[in-house]
């Protein structure tokens, strides 16, 4: 029986036998640390080499240039009033101090028995034990997860600087900016393994539970603090190098683009004018990024890329204005027709030569709405339709630009079969071509009187033939005519009214 008991203790107790160790390792680097801080504190000759060492380490780092009479100096300061006597500040821990210590006549004064006295002042200093365990406890994880936090930072920042270091833009980049990065390698490389030994003591394998604890995390948060300084010291060095970095990509991104322009350029075969002014613009583009001057060199890139669009248009445009202006020919019938077609045409070739897109377009639209009136065929006739006005009296500009009483007949075309045909008309007010359904052609009063007589007869208007425009022909024949018996003159349109 005896035995059997004395098994289960022993096996209890190798159980145990590792966490026992591992507290007692723990009490005993406590113990150590707490018997050098107070050795230290004693021997002022000790605090004053402990000061030193750890000012100018702190010296170094920052890169301050901090002299020995100066560190002398700012030790003595610190020390002249370390140990004088403060006042302790107003709080329940004071007020309670107090009232033990005056607890007798406490009792006699408002008769509370000092045993029910000190029980409830036992009752305050246990809650406020409490109180202060659970505040500790929030205070050290809060530390713990400062620490961590710093460690993830750390190690972000070490990737970081790998990538740069072996990225293919650092490895084609120019010497000069070679010796940058590296000097920035260097600087955040020196103030990352300043923090080493701090990461190995409270947060090995990137975990601080076990190393913070509450005998020293109020420290921790104090070390803690100039470690994050030191990491930002190194990421203004990483970012910086990212800066150049990227700079560098960019570079080699636009010179690659300047000559994908420039060979397809060359490849257009363009005009003289513009591909001299393809190659100027390569060139000054590839210098400008040699001198590291990437706003410019994106500039070039930029032009040169439209040079390329206008190489890629003009053989283009070159085909549509020769077929269009094939079909005009064919159709035209009307001799003022092709020469105004052969007018557009002609002006085409120096546009060419220019490498003039913007008016090489405009020609051809003009082209085309030439070829497309051509091959109409409709009649202008005024307009009959209930609850629209057949004509209006209203005041007009005239040439010599007099204010004139004008009288319009309210028009419209119509093809074949009966449709609308929308045309374009030359708006005589505002000097704009508009293309629309109906339009006010100006006539004399007397042709207005008639045919407002004419719809007041018997609401329709006999004689409502304005004008025709036969295929082949771009200007309207007028079939209607004076009292003469002549065709009216073309006198001015508008399209609002």
């Amino acid at each position: 029986m005896v035995k059997d008991i004395a098994e289960q203790v022993s096996e209890i107790d190798a159980h145990e036998d590792f966490k026992l160790l591992s507290r007692l390792m723990d009490l005993a680097v406590a113990a150590r640390e707490n018997t050098e801080k107070v050795e230290r504190e004693l021997d002022p000759t000790k605090l004053k080499l402990f000061l030193k060492d750890s000012l100018r380490r702190v010296s170094d780092v920052t890169g301050e240039n901090v002299s020995d009479t100066e560190i002398d100096s700012a030790i003595g300061t610190y020390l002249l009033d370390r140990y004088d006597f403060k006042v302790p500040s107003q709080g329940i821990n004071k007020t309670l101090a107090e009232a033990y210590v005056d607890r007798e006549r406490i009792a006699k004064k408002y008769g509370i028995p000092i045993a029910a006295l000190l029980t409830a002042a036992g009752i305050a200093w246990g809650a406020i034990n409490v109180g202060g365990k659970i505040s500790q406890t929030v205070s050290e994880h809060r530390v713990e997860r400062r620490v961590e936090e710093a460690y993830k930072q750390k190690a972000t920042l070490e990737g970081r600087l790998q990538n740069i270091m072996s990225s293919q833009s650092f490895a084609e980049m120019p010497s000069e900016d070679k010796s940058g990065i590296t000097q920035s390698e260097l600087s955040s490389k020196k103030y990352l393994d300043i923090t080493n030994d701090f990461f190995k003591e409270f947060c090995p394998n990137g975990a601080s539970d076990e190393a913070v604890n509450k005998s020293n995390y109020y420290l921790v948060d104090k070390q803690v603090e100039n470690t994050s300084v030191l990491i930002e010291s190194a990421q203004k060095e990483i970012d910086t190098a990212e800066k150049v970095i990227s700079t560098q990509e960019k570079i080699v991104s636009t010179r690659s683009s300047l000559d994908s322009l420039i060979t397809e350029v060359r490849n257009l075969n363009p005009g003289d004018k513009l591909r001299e002014s393809a190659e100027t613009l390569y060139k000054t583009g590839v210098d400008t990024l040699e001198k590291r001057d990437l706003a410019s060199g994106a500039s070039y890139e930029s032009q040169l890329a439209h040079a390329r669009d206008v190489a890629k248009k003009l053989p283009t445009l070159r085909t549509s204005l020769d077929q269009v202006y094939t079909d005009v020919k064919l159709v035209a019938v009307e001799e003022s027709a092709r020469e105004k077609a052969a007018k557009i045409y002609d002006s085409s070739t120096p546009l060419f030569e220019n490498a003039d897109v913007d008016n090489l377009e405009r020609n051809l639209t003009e082209l085309e709405n030439i070829d497309q009136n051509l091959k109409l065929s409709y009649t202008i006739k005024i307009v009959t339709r209930s609850r629209v006005k057949s004509g209006i009296d209203r005041y007009y500009t005239d040439e010599n630009g007099k204010r004139a009483s004008g009288y319009y007949l309210i028009v419209e075309a119509v093809d074949d079969q009966g449709n609308i045909v929308p045309v374009d008309i030359l708006n005589e007010e505002d000097g704009k071509k508009e293309k629309v359904s109906m339009w006010g052609e100006r006539v004399p009063q007397e042709i207005y009187e008639r045919i407002k007589r004419d719809k007041m007869d018997n609401g329709i208007i006999e004689d409502n033939v304005f004008a025709v425009k036969p295929k082949g022909y771009i200007t309207d024949k007028v079939e209607m005519k004076d009292s003469n018996g002549q065709p009216l003159p073309n006198a001015g349109d508008i399209t609002r009214w």
